[in-house]
């Protein structure tokens, strides 16, 4: 029988921040099938508390978990049970056009799943309807839509990390297939191939460049954003200079915060081991 989790709502605690905490430390120990009990147990506890909207934020954890264990068509089935008790209804995606909202809960939820159920066109063609969405705005800056076209990753592992890539590739197509492609790629910003060891027309010309391209900017990345904190295309086409000005003052910040915050970090982290004593196993 498995250990159930307290009810924070009947406790009096603040439930829902210390039950996503919870859940959190969960998955960094990849504990997921304690994951899905403890979403189902959290969910039970709402209807017979607050209400069950307080537990609707259990589904997306408990997705994730079920990717972990990838049990894939379990996973969908609790998607569109969400979306019924989100929405109303089961979410349109086969519609011709997708609203800005429903774009984005696609391309985070129903894509990854659908490439996790070999059902790889259909998956295609929901993240071309979402990134549709994108194209239809006129200052668009494809750097910052990369994660949702292709990364670094061959073989995605986790729901975050599937790419409009990794469907073409399944599909045995080219990538330069996709009718935003020469958008997508005029899209970057002229500095960013100043950078890489790909140009703009060698990236046009050959879709396999993609990546080494994404890996010149990751490898740039990771050299200039020394604080961890900085994802936007300026900390790579900016200065040298300009830009470690700019960590060298996130980082101060950062000191400034994470010491004035330390007591209130010690004290949640016991709380958390109090109200949840497995999570000692992790630490």
């Amino acid at each position: 029988m498995k250990r159930k989790i307290p009810n924070l709502w009947q406790s009096g605690e603040d439930a829902r921040r210390l039950y996503s905490l919870f859940l959190s430390r969960l998955e960094l120990g990849c504990k997921y099938k304690r994951m899905v009990f403890a979403c189902r147990q959290i969910r039970r506890y709402a209807r017979g508390g607050p209400g069950s909207d307080a537990g609707l934020f259990t589904f997306g954890p408990e997705i994730d978990a079920l990717c972990g264990l990838k049990k894939y068509g379990v996973a969908w089935r609790q998607l569109r049970y969400y979306e019924v008790r989100v929405f109303g209804h089961h979410l349109k995606c086969d519609r011709p056009k997708l609203s800005t909202a429903d774009a984005m809960v696609c391309s985070i939820y129903h894509v990854p799943l659908l490439y996790f159920l070999g059902r790889y066109e259909k998956g295609r063609n929901l993240l071309e309807k979402c990134l549709d969405q994108w194209f239809r705005v006129k200052r668009r800056r494809s750097y910052d839509i990369m994660y949702l076209v292709s990364n670094l990753y061959r073989r995605p592992l986790f729901r975050c990390t599937v790419t409009l890539a990794h469907f073409y590739q399944r599909l045995g197509t080219d990538l330069r297939e996709w009718r935003h492609w020469a958008a997508f790629v005029k899209g970057f910003h002229p500095g960013l191939f100043s950078r890489a060891p790909v140009s703009q027309e060698e990236l046009l010309a050959d879709s396999s460049a993609l990546g080494p391209f994404l890996e010149h900017l990751s490898n740039l990345h990771s050299e200039r954003v020394t604080s961890g904190v900085g994802g936007g295309q300026s900390y790579l086409i900016d200065s040298p200079a300009k830009v470690a000005k700019r960590q060298k003052a996130l980082q101060e910040k950062l000191d400034d915060f994470y010491r004035s915050m330390r007591g209130v970090i010690d004290s949640t982290n016991a709380k958390l081991e109090q109200l949840f004593p497995e999570l000692q196993e992790l630490s």
